[in-house]
């Protein structure tokens, strides 16, 4: 937009003292040579910044696939961003719901998705139980629990066991 401005002001400087100019020849048949430069000159003024635009035109795209590469970075991010986002809060909600219900636990782990359209999808929450959780509790208080979640939410719940194996 600067240029703009500093194109039109040189123009119109260019005119008033191509206008002064004009007033100043004789009327002889120099005069009219005079006069036809400065019309010459003025066309020239006016027409020289349209022959930049073909260089600006050439640069805009350019421009749009800098701007484009910057888009899918930033959709890219935010769409990481989101499901760390909703991973974190699944994992304190379900902290919260299981220490609600008075059982301890290791680690949870949400298993979170995002598909090509956006949409989020929860596969799964995997649940650590403590080490020191015997056999007999663990199949009958905290299963029940987990079961009450399960219906609750409506997303699946994994026991994830010491050794690798996962329970029901």
């Amino acid at each position: 937009m600067e240029g703009i401005k500093s194109w039109a002001f040189s123009f119109c400087c260019a005119s008033v003292a191509g206008a002064l100019l004009s007033l100043l020849v004789p009327d002889s048949s120099l005069g009219k040579i005079c006069r036809f430069s400065i019309r010459v000159f003025l066309l020239c003024c006016l027409i020289l910044p349209v022959a930049s635009f073909q260089q600006i035109a050439l640069e805009l795209p350019e421009f749009q696939l800098d701007a484009q590469s910057s888009a899918q970075q930033l959709d890219q991010a935010l769409a990481q961003k989101i499901l760390l986002d909703t991973a974190d809060g699944l994992q304190q909600r379900f902290g919260e719901m299981l220490t609600q219900q008075g059982l301890s636990y290791q680690k949870i782990e949400p298993i979170v998705n995002m598909g090509e359209d956006g949409s989020i999808s929860i596969s799964c929450i995997r649940i650590w139980p403590p080490s020191d959780l015997g056999e007999d509790i663990l199949q009958s208080h905290y299963l029940q629990v987990l079961e009450q979640l399960e219906r609750e939410t409506g997303i699946a719940i994994e026991l994830a066991v010491q050794d690798g194996g996962k329970g029901p």
